[in-house]
């Protein structure tokens, strides 16, 4: 009888433990634990991060922003609200995709912050954070012609021709700047034109590289036209831009030159 009684008690206390114990914790986790962005401070600069509940159980995922490098005039929205704080609810083995939006508003700068992504219901166990920076600069380079005569030029046909244009950086940053040869299929068939930088000289069949240009530096670019003494005019248009932002940076140089008899 006290053998069946004892079995009876460890079977209710069995059961009260199950009903009170407190259920796994959800399994948070982030495509992005680190972004850093460049942009212009006239345009919004935007980053996404996927949050995943890895976990068998659907899950109401608390979000808060902090800055820890905070430029005046910035503001921010995540998923189109400006608030600080706010909820993911996320289903069991499932992901919600977060995308935080910076306006500048014309302020030029570098700051930066983080965002804590955790289980309402057990923060300290499922915490996960990104961290980002922004970069805004007022343009990513400009295009400085060496001479304004420098864009045509015209020569007997005993001379070649180099005409020079200067890709300048104004940002305590360096860029990298791609470059790529246009507009050059009237030119007569036997001219060859031919790139050339501080540190490379390129065939004439290269038509797209980039240059590196260094913080409050320049690096020259030369496009050279060797007529192998055949009459006539050719021009090319070298476009230049930044990759990453390709639509606002984009810039482009014409030149021509002519031999005349």
């Amino acid at each position: 009888m006290k053998k069946t009684y004892y079995y009876f008690v460890l079977m209710i206390f069995t059961l009260l433990v199950a009903c009170t114990s407190p259920p796994d914790p959800v399994q948070v986790s982030l495509s992005e634990t680190s972004i850093a962005k460049t942009g212009l401070a006239s345009n919004p600069i935007m980053f996404k991060v996927v949050v995943k509940n890895t976990s068998n159980q659907d899950a109401t995922i608390e979000w808060e922003r902090t800055d820890l490098q905070n430029i005046t005039g910035w503001t921010y929205d995540i998923n189109g609200t400006a608030s600080s704080t706010g909820r993911l609810n996320i289903l069991a083995n499932s992901s919600v995709e977060v995308t935080l939006t910076m306006m500048p508003n014309g302020k030029v700068g570098k700051g930066g912050g983080k965002i804590d992504f955790y289980d309402v219901t057990n923060p300290q166990l499922t915490i996960q954070t990104v961290q980002y920076t922004f970069t805004t600069l007022a343009s990513y380079f400009r295009l400085n012609l060496a001479s304004a005569a420098n864009q045509t030029g015209y020569s007997t046909s005993v001379f070649d021709y180099s005409h020079l244009v200067w890709v300048a950086n104004d940002n305590s940053t360096p860029i990298r700047v791609e470059w790529a040869r246009t507009n050059e299929y009237r030119n007569p068939a036997a001219w060859y034109i031919f790139p050339k930088t501080n540190l490379l000289c390129y065939s004439s069949s290269v038509i797209r590289h980039y240059v590196d240009v260094p913080p409050m530096d320049s690096i020259p670019f030369k496009l050279g036209f060797e007529h192998q003494g055949v009459v006539g005019s050719a021009s090319s248009t070298t476009v230049f831009w930044v990759d990453t932002d390709s639509i606002n940076s984009v810039k482009s140089q014409p030149f021509s030159y002519t031999v005349i008899p």
